[in-house]
């Protein structure tokens, strides 16, 4: 989706873009009250320049339940694969982006992490493990203590093995909220220590 310029969207402009795109005629009542719902709730909607996709953002402070998801969904398969859908943070699980990538195997989905550690690892291509290279002035890594030749094997409460690591960590971090408390467990010189983290 890169060189897309995205524009935001009321509930307004929502309906009546997603209508003139698709040439249908005239929003129903009950769709423009789904689309009010989605923005009440803190979805974000947004629309490239050129029209060609509707993006809708779930970010990390969402407050809404799985009602809520569902309503997306439905709004959503209708628009495919002209639609993109970014979750920010602990707002879904596992199992539930595993339905929307089947009730929409043609749009574009995506789970993002709402916080950063602020290091760099060593070559992933050719080392999965969590072996850090680098730490960032200024990040929650160089306030926590995170030293590079860190072997990072968990996050709060998810651990994983030294091998094979990257996914578990990924997913450990899209738990994580901004400001929230947490931990780092670390291999440092053959010894495991537990690093206190702020987000």
């Amino acid at each position: 989706m890169n060189g897309f310029a995205f524009g935001k969207l009321g509930i307004a402009a929502l309906v009546l873009l997603t209508n003139s795109t698709q040439g249908r005629p005239a929003e129903p009542t009950h769709r423009a009250q789904s689309a009010e719902r989605l923005l009440a709730v803190g979805i974000r909607a947004e629309r490239a320049e050129d029209g060609s996709v509707l993006r809708f953002t779930v970010p990390c402070e969402w407050k809404g339940n799985r009602r809520d998801l569902d309503q997306l969904q439905i709004y959503c398969r209708s628009h495919a694969p002209s639609v993109r859908i970014t979750f920010i943070g602990p707002v879904i699980t596992l199992e539930r982006m595993r339905q929307f990538q089947v009730a929409l195997p043609d749009a574009w989905l995506e789970h993002l992490p709402a916080v950063g550690l602020g290091i760099v690892f060593l070559d992933e291509m050719h080392d999965s493990r969590l072996v850090v290279s680098k730490v960032s002035p200024n990040t929650s890594a160089e306030l926590a203590g995170l030293e590079k030749g860190d072997l990072i094997l968990g996050i709060g409460d998810y651990r994983w093995p030294e091998a094979d690591s990257q996914d578990s960590f990924r997913f450990a971090m899209r738990k994580q909220i901004p400001g929230g408390h947490s931990s780092v467990i670390v291999k440092r010189t053959g010894k495991i220590i537990t690093l206190p983290v702020v987000w």
